[in-house]
């Protein structure tokens, strides 16, 4: 995984991931660690399909139901 800075403040520009290949264990530590540190990632040239861009998010934490949530039913957050 090689990083580039976005801008002197915050943000990487991450190159030589495929995104679909990340797993709790497999780059997803350094991932975190980069967000955490930069606040901003940018992976380009990534081909998601719905199920892997979710498999992703959920490695940050549960995904919010934001239709529930914009219709004020009571979900959990």
């Amino acid at each position: 995984m090689k990083t580039h800075p976005l801008h002197p403040r915050f943000g990487l520009h991450v190159e030589g991931v495929d995104l679909r290949e990340v797993t709790a264990e497999h780059l997803f530590p350094d991932i975190r660690a980069a967000f955490d540190s930069h606040s901003a990632l940018l992976f380009r040239n990534q081909s998601l399909d719905p199920e892997s861009h979710e498999r992703i998010a959920r490695l940050f934490g549960p995904l919010e139901n934001r239709d529930a949530m914009s219709a004020d039913r009571d979900v959990p957050f």
